[in-house]
């Protein structure tokens, strides 16, 4: 008999946001479906990889804060990390990614080598001894102030193999959605604090991959930590307030549970607009794409210059840059012979 068993009660609200998030992911209507093989892939992860680096306190002071301005700057004016990182961040930074990258199956085994490998020991030389937590700590923020005790060490390695059954035993007999175990895997996880370092990059990590391996393949095309590093003091307040009632009347789990769930939604709703816009942009025609390298090229132009690098005739080029303009594309500037045509700022769309 498990001493783990959650008795998670989930409200209207959160039944709501994961019906949102089925309908978005494509398990009922299959309206998108995201690949693997995206080439965007490796951007996300990594960011996603950055993202988990800064939100581990035991990350090395220099990657907290200037890491920042990369998630805050569009891609073609971000910093080059070289110039932001230290050589020892940049290699926890490509560790972090290789275990985004990996096939990754949930179990004792693979969690505890992905503390070997976030943890950058050599893994040869970790015993038991080394791996599990000997004394007492607390769950802390990435700036160091503390969330929750976590549980005594005495329990621990018990406790690790517990929760581990338990997400093993759940997902298996799929009564609980996976997001709800996801979500509290991730709670008891950083409550437990098991092992000697990393222990927030490992619950990221692993959380990240339950959602994968559940059919939530779009958290691959979208930086769910990054939104959790951007939001976060509702990240850890609403992560406090659910550990409060864990092993005792777990009335509080849905203070986690419902931003979690948010933040997932938020990704899926990302990822939905971009693949409308690639489905959009896959319907232009070869003159419409044309035009769009032009004005993306020299950022303001006038009809009689598009005329003039296309060799297009005068009203044809009227016409499309009439239907860019519709289609939300282009955004048209003063009138008659002196209107221009430039991308909106939020164009981001690559050809």
């Amino acid at each position: 008999m498990l001493n783990v068993q959650p008795e998670i009660k989930p409200n209207h609200k959160l039944l709501m946001l994961i019906a949102q998030i089925e309908r978005l992911a494509g398990k009922n209507d299959l309206r998108f479906q995201l690949t693997e093989s995206n080439p965007s892939s490796m951007d996300f992860i990594q960011k996603t990889s950055l993202a988990t680096l800064c939100l581990d306190q035991t990350t090395p002071a220099q990657l907290t804060h200037p890491i920042l301005s990369f998630f805050q700057s569009s891609p073609s004016t971000s910093p080059t990390l070289g110039n932001i990182l230290s050589e020892d961040s940049l290699r926890q930074s490509q560790s972090a990614k290789d275990c985004f990258s990996m096939d990754f199956e949930f179990s004792e085994e693979n969690i505890i080598q992905l503390f070997k490998t976030l943890s950058a020991k050599e893994t040869d030389s970790k015993n038991e001894n080394e791996i599990f937590r000997k004394s007492i700590g607390s769950f802390l923020t990435h700036e160091n102030q503390r969330v929750f005790t976590t549980v005594s060490p005495f329990l621990v390695k018990k406790r690790f193999s517990e929760v581990v059954e338990w997400v093993t035993e759940e997902l298996y007999q799929g009564e609980i959605h996976p997001i709800i175990i996801a979500g509290t895997f991730h709670l008891l996880f950083l409550q437990l604090h098991p092992f000697s370092a990393a222990n927030h990059r490992v619950a990221l990590v692993s959380t990240w991959h339950l959602l994968k391996n559940s059919g939530f393949k779009f958290i691959t095309q979208s930086d769910l930590i990054g939104i959790f590093l951007r939001d976060e003091k509702e990240y850890y307040s609403s992560l406090k307030q659910a550990e409060r009632s864990t092993f005792t009347d777990w009335t509080t789990m849905n203070a986690w549970l419902e931003f979690f769930a948010s933040k997932l939604f938020e990704c899926a709703a990302n990822c939905f607009e971009i693949e409308k816009d690639l489905a959009d942009l896959n319907s232009l025609s070869l003159t419409q794409k044309k035009i769009l390298e032009i004005i993306r090229r020299d950022g303001v132009v006038s009809r009689e210059k598009v005329v003039i690098e296309t060799g297009i005739s005068s009203s044809t080029v009227k016409y499309n840059l009439s239907q860019l303009a519709e289609r939300g594309h282009l955004k048209r500037e003063g009138n008659g012979r002196a209107t221009n045509y430039r991308l909106f700022s939020s164009e981001n769309k690559s050809l």
